[in-house]
């Protein structure tokens, strides 16, 4: 994060880093687009919600394997 708390919006990729315009556009213009902070928290939210899903499918194939086991 940039030391500009108050103003940040933009989102680096290359670097992780929420950045205000003004140290975006001076510090990495070069690291290609940016996203604002909106963009970037709904990737991380789908990326989230993708685990998540991926996360109950291997608890539910693990619960019917158990069943499996025990019968």
């Amino acid at each position: 994060m940039c030391d500009h708390e108050d103003s940040l919006a933009t989102y680096c990729r290359i670097h992780d880093m929420a950045l205000c315009n003004d140290c975006y556009f001076d510090d990495h213009g070069g690291c290609g687009r940016g996203m604002t902070l909106k963009q970037a928290s709904m990737n991380q939210i789908g990326q989230f919600e993708e685990l998540l899903g991926q996360t109950n499918l291997a608890f539910s194939e693990c619960s019917k394997m158990k069943t499996t086991v025990l019968e």
